[in-house]
């Protein structure tokens, strides 16, 4: 075993039956959800590094049901601890969807093609006293659609745990 390696593993099925009642004039997608989680991590006294992939079928969302739609991501986090009061952070997270084949259709895309991209996030913590946390940072999603804009933003978070 390697020390400071740590590693989880996540998986949850969510069957969907909506017509309890019998009743044959509602339709719905009775598809079961699966989601997988998988996760790795180092750490030292000075940096963190982690990547996590993620598995979600046949649902648009963890609680909507939806035959043959599945979404995957894939996310790395690094920390750089620079001395006790201060810390760099970087996440890059990738979501992307797959493939609806439609016959009436000659271009088929993703059926999640306007979500899917990457985001990223980096800063820099600042922990003046224990328990306090302050925070600067860039955030972005950049789309796999050309057409869409991307919306980059900095941000100041305040942290202070009880």
């Amino acid at each position: 075993m390697i020390e400071n390696l740590y590693f989880k593993f996540y998986y949850d099925l969510m069957p969907n039956k909506y017509d309890k009642f019998n009743n044959d004039s509602i339709i719905a997608d009775t598809s079961t959800i699966s989601n997988l989680s998988f996760f790795a991590a180092y750490k030292t006294k000075k940096i963190r590094i982690g990547i996590e992939y993620n598995i979600l079928k046949n649902g648009k969302k963890y609680n909507s049901p939806a035959e043959n739609h599945n979404l995957y991501g894939l996310s790395a986090y690094f920390t750089y601890v620079i001395n006790p009061k201060f810390e760099v952070f970087c996440r890059l997270d990738k979501l992307y969807s797959n493939t609806i084949e439609n016959e009436d259709e000659e271009n088929n895309e993703n059926w999640n093609a306007e979500e899917d991209g990457i985001g990223l996030i980096s800063g820099l913590q600042y922990t003046p006293i224990k328990n306090v946390k302050i925070s600067i940072n860039y955030r972005n999603w950049i789309y796999e659609d050309e057409d869409a804009k991307n919306n980059p933003s900095l941000f100041l978070n305040f942290c202070y745990k009880f």
